[in-house]
Order: C-alpha cells, then sequence, then structure tokens
C-alpha cells in the first residue's frame, strides 16, 4: 500500500511538492502557536503566593534628610498604626509591595554562576503578614538583619539555577566583583515562585529581612485590616499618619487595597495575554481550512482517476482510505524538514524556549497536524468517492 501511494504521488511530484512545502510552513506556525499559547497558559497555572485578602498598601514620601529621623518616624509610625483596633498586622515594603512595578535587580553569584535577582528588602512581619510559605528552611530573625554573611530566603528557580540539586540551605551567595565591593548573603530559606501579577512570568527573587538600611527603602508599608472593616481604615488612615508625621515634611501619596492592585496588574497584561490566545486559535482555523481547500482542490483535479478506480471495482471506501494515506504520507514529508529545523533551533539556542513547554508544544503539534490532514482529507474524499463512475469519467 505504502509503495503504490509513493508511485502514485511521485506521479504528481510537481503538484506534491508545493503541497509539502505549505505542511513545512504550517508545521511550523502551528508548533509556534502551541508554544506560545502553552507558555501563556503555564504562566496563568502558577500561584500567587501571597494572600492579599483584606490587606492595603501605603505609599510615603518625605523631604526629611536626616535619617535617623526618618528611621524613628517609620518606627513610631508602624507602632501607632498596630495599635489601632481595625488594624491586625503592619509591616515595612520598601519596593517589595506585591503587584507594585516598582523593584531593584542586583546580580549576585553562587558555585561560578551569575543571576539577577529581583531583590526586596522587608522586615521580619512581612511574610507572616502575607501568609507567604516556605518550601525549605525558615525566615531571617530580626535580630540576624546584622550579621555577616547576611541571612537570605531565595525563590526556588533561582535555587534551581545557582545550585541545580544540591540543597540551597546554608549556601552562600555573594554580590560584588572585588574584594572591596563583595559582600556575602547566606540562604535560610527556599519560597516557591514568585510572580507579580497572574499573567506575569515567576522571576528569580532575594528576600532581605531586617535590613539595617531599611529607613531608606520604607517609602511603602502593607497593613492587614481586620475583616470588614477596610471602609473605616481608608477613613483614618490619613489623619492617623500624621499623627505621628510632621505634614511639612511627609506626603501620603496613595492607599490602595492588595486586590485591587492585583486587577490593575492583570488588567495591563491580561490584554495581551488573550490576543494571542485569539490569534493561536484563528492561526490553527486557518490551517485546517487551508488544508481542506488545497486538498479538495487536489482531489477534484484526480476525478477522471477516481471514476477510473470505481470503474474496476474499487470501493468508496477504499478510494477515501487512499486520499487519507497519500494525505498523511505528504504531512509525513511537510514535518521532517520543519522537525529537524525546530531542534536546531533549541540546540542552538536561537530562542530561549522553556524545556517542558518546548517539548510539550512539539508533541502537541506532531498530533494535531495529522489529525488535521485527516479530517481535511476525509470529507472531500467521501464526496469524491460518492461520484458515480460513469459521471466522473463523463465530465472527463
Amino acid at each position: 500500500m505504502i509503495k503504490h501511494t509513493l508511485k502514485l504521488m511521485w506521479n504528481q511530484k510537481k503538484r506534491n511538492a508545493l503541497i509539502i512545502i505549505e505542511l513545512m510552513i504550517v508545521f511550523l506556525v502551528l508548533f509556534f502557536a502551541v508554544y506560545f499559547l502553552s507558555a501563556d497558559l503555564s504562566k496563568l497555572m502558577i500561584p500567587i503566593v501571597v494572600d492579599d485578602e483584606n490587606v492595603a498598601a501605603v505609599g510615603f514620601y518625605t523631604n526629611d534628610t536626616n535619617s535617623l529621623r526618618v528611621a524613628k518616624v517609620y518606627t513610631a509610625l508602624k507602632a501607632h498604626l498596630k495599635s489601632l483596633p481595625y488594624i491586625e498586622a503592619v509591616s515595612y515594603a520598601g519596593n517589595s509591595v506585591p503587584f507594585d512595578a516598582s523593584y531593584s535587580s542586583s546580580s549576585f553569584s553562587a558555585n561560578g554562576v551569575d543571576l539577577v535577582f529581583f531583590t526586596r528588602y522587608v522586615d521580619p512581619d512581612f511574610a507572616p503578614l502575607l501568609k507567604i510559605p516556605l518550601l525549605k528552611g525558615r525566615w531571617p530573625r530580626a535580630g540576624e538583619a546584622e550579621n555577616w554573611p547576611r541571612p537570605v530566603v531565595i525563590t526556588v528557580d533561582a535555587s534551581k539555577t545557582l545550585f541545580g540539586k544540591k540543597e540551597a540551605i546554608g549556601m552562600i551567595i555573594t554580590s560584588g566583583r572585588d574584594n572591596h565591593s563583595r559582600k556575602e548573603y547566606l540562604v535560610t530559606g527556599v519560597l516557591p515562585l514568585y510572580k507579580q501579577s497572574d499573567y506575569s512570568s515567576p522571576e528569580p527573587g532575594l528576600f532581605i529581612v531586617g535590613n539595617p538600611d531599611l529607613q531608606n527603602n520604607a517609602s511603602r508599608i502593607i497593613v492587614k485590616v481586620k475583616k470588614g472593616m477596610m471602609a473605616e481604615f481608608f477613613s483614618h488612615i490619613e489623619p492617623e499618619v500624621f499623627k505621628v508625621a510632621d505634614r511639612d515634611l511627609w506626603f501620603l501619596f496613595w492607599v490602595n487595597t492588595l486586590s485591587d492592585m492585583r486587577a490593575t496588574a492583570n488588567a495591563s497584561m491580561h490584554t495581551g495575554f488573550y490576543t494571542r490566545t485569539l490569534i493561536s486559535a484563528i492561526v490553527i482555523l486557518n490551517i485546517l481550512l487551508g488544508f481542506i481547500g488545497v486538498l479538495w482542490y487536489n482531489i477534484n483535479l484526480r476525478r477522471k482517476e477516481t471514476g477510473l478506480r470505481m470503474a474496476v471495482g474499487a470501493s468508496r471506501l477504499a478510494i477515501n482510505k487512499q486520499l487519507i494515506n497519500e494525505s498523511l504520507v505528504l504531512g509525513f514529508f511537510g514535518i521532517v524538514p520543519a522537525l529537524i529545523l525546530i531542534l536546531q533551533v533549541y540546540l542552538l539556542r536561537v530562542y530561549p524556549f522553556e524545556t517542558n513547554i518546548f517539548f510539550f508544544s512539539l508533541a502537541v503539534s506532531l498530533v494535531v497536524l495529522p489529525c488535521l490532514l485527516v479530517l481535511a482529507a476525509w470529507y472531500p474524499g467521501r464526496l469524491a468517492s460518492r461520484i458515480s463512475p460513469a459521471i466522473a469519467l463523463h465530465s472527463e
């Protein structure tokens, strides 16, 4: 059967060569459509590890250049807010407020591997307030902030990059390129993947707890409000702040709930997500319609052959099966060069594919394309096999 199919295809090699080229291009397009769609869905499936329920963030700015006085104000402000009856917990957050676009990054190294971290300076109440879980280890204690190597917590993706399968707890990571600027940090804990919105990619994170220079970074605080008392918090936060801070030197920039900040962060990214999803769906639909059109046209050109085969006793099922087999063989010759090209792009690291998503997308494409070919060949083949031999021969 295969030998006969190949012979029939060779007799129409010019026409089939164009179809094979089209199939090769289509497989490439299908693979990339599936890959980017899968990458977006994989981001969406990674959970947000912070608890944003009944949590608000407050942004400050001060003209006070006296760092000691600034530190005293923050210390007094935190104690004052914690004493209010509608507040459960307060934490300095600096540039570490979840779902906020503000962040800082620094390069750290270990085992000869350099990695850029999203660095976050927080106080000891940050993780308990947001209920951030740990996969291993512990959060540094307040009294350890002055110790060197300074204790830090890193994300699991950073742990795998720097240490591979080794245990990260107790390992040393360093910053600085020379002995003068070199600083050492001790890993005390590993937390899950950390991301800034539901649609964003997780980034390697490093949390420095109890930073001695916190007064220079603590332009934001987060507040855990008692259930059902968020409205009271919003109505009282400004006068309560300025019971401690001087209005001439301090400014209250903004107050917002983490839930609203999460919605805003998602809104800025979900448009692109839905657009890519729609484009991927349209691409796959166009591929199917294109296959049906090309194969339909190709099969209609073979009406004489179909009539002759039926006239000499071929059944409708055999003809339909033959046409489907030819489509699958054409698909094979189109997929093989495309597959080689894709694997070369992956092996040469031309594009930073994620390995798991890459092979998943490749497997899906290898299954979907033959299925589309069968579907595209079956219907026009079925119509062709329903034509009477006499009518088919007469039309020629």
